[in-house]
């Protein structure tokens, strides 16, 4: 297996990498992100240290979000307090590890993280795909399908949207059409994968 590890720490990353050659995995390190963003790499899982702003930098690489491929990252600290795990995950992390990072938990790792990578992998496609389907709404057919995925009904969106009841199903047809669903279930599936379910 091969592994690329970001970490600002030589000493700390000839651990890791030791740890990784005795269960019989080839490592690629880098001391940054930009350094490792210069290589071109598209296999492998990336072993990010967790340093403050590091994990946006990634983001903001494309490195997390799947723009530069969908490489799995795990990210590993000293001390993993719950909002750093959670900020990790919700950036595109598929595991946070403690460090040190023992023998046998680089011998279990890669089963674990492929799979989890498969399906973060699968839900970014399911997002941007719905995503695309959404940007073809109109503004109203959006709305419709906005107050459709918080589980409102036809009457209540109508007199959100201050229209009536007959309208509202003008535009839902019409929104259907244009995401090729074919039942409330489907559109509201991609209204949820378009993060339209988190809107104001």
């Amino acid at each position: 297996m091969l592994a690329h590890v970001i970490d600002p720490d030589a000493k700390r990353r000839a651990i890791l990498v030791r740890r990784m050659l005795d269960a019989g995995w080839h490592a690629e390190i880098y001391d940054s992100a930009h350094e490792f963003e210069s290589f071109t790499a598209d296999e492998g899982i990336v072993f990010v240290y967790d340093e403050p702003g590091l994990r946006e930098t990634l983001a903001n690489m494309g490195i997390l979000n799947g723009e530069r491929g969908t490489l799995p990252v795990v990210f590993y600290s000293m001390e993993r307090h719950i909002e750093q795990v959670i900020r990790a995950m919700i950036l595109g992390a598929v595991d946070y590890l403690e460090w040190p990072i023992a023998s046998h938990k680089i011998n279990t790792l890669e089963a674990g993280v492929v799979e989890r990578a498969k399906l973060r992998s699968r839900e970014m496609k399911n997002r941007f795909d719905a995503n695309q389907l959404v940007s073809k709404l109109s503004p109203r057919e959006r709305e419709t399908l906005t107050l459709l995925t918080k589980g409102s009904s036809n009457k209540a969106i109508a007199e959100k949207l201050d229209i009536s009841p007959r309208t509202v199903e003008i535009h839902r047809a019409s929104a259907f059409r244009k995401l090729n669903a074919e039942s409330t279930a489907d559109a509201v599936r991609i209204g949820v994968y378009a993060g339209l379910d988190l809107l104001e």
